[in-house]
């Protein structure tokens, strides 16, 4: 019986969002890898001297992307 509870989002064939308490952690980490995704491609789209002149290198964008990123 708790299997069907469970599921009753998915009834009349619509899928609704989770209930806040359910996992707010999970909604919270797709927006952060889809802004850090977001981030990386703006980095990537510049030209190497354009990186040059805001001081980092394209070796930088993953650390500058996932925030470990410390300048020399």
């Amino acid at each position: 019986m708790s299997a069907i509870a469970s599921h009753d989002h998915f009834a009349a064939g619509r899928l609704e969002r989770p209930a806040a308490s359910a996992s707010p952690g999970i909604w919270q980490q797709c927006r952060a890898w889809l802004a850090r995704r977001s981030a990386r491609a703006e980095l990537e789209r510049l030209d190497d001297r354009m990186l040059a002149d805001i001081g980092i290198t394209r070796g930088d964008i993953p650390s500058i992307v996932d925030g470990s990123y410390r300048p020399l």
